[in-house]
């Protein structure tokens, strides 16, 4: 995976899911990096609940789009 330059798989990455995001992040400290850039989690959070609540919900206080997505995902499996 080292020989992989990271425009290419940041190409990739931006084809995946928040699941498959979040496996990928566990391959190697590399991808861990990269499969935690900020743009791909707020394109995902974007694509998921829409330009409006990113707008709402953008990150603040040193939080990343990763950890505001994580926090909406769990509030609407739990239903809160």
């Amino acid at each position: 995976m080292d020989k992989l330059p990271s425009e290419i798989s940041m190409k990739i990455f931006h084809f995946l899911d928040h699941q498959n995001l979040a496996t990928a992040q566990q391959v190697c400290r590399n991808w861990k990096v990269l499969a935690s850039d900020n743009n791909l989690w707020c394109n995902l959070f974007k694509e998921r609940w829409g330009e409006g609540h990113a707008a709402f919900y953008a990150p603040f206080d040193h939080k990343s789009w990763k950890d505001v997505y994580e926090v909406q995902d769990r509030c609407d499996r739990v239903g809160l």
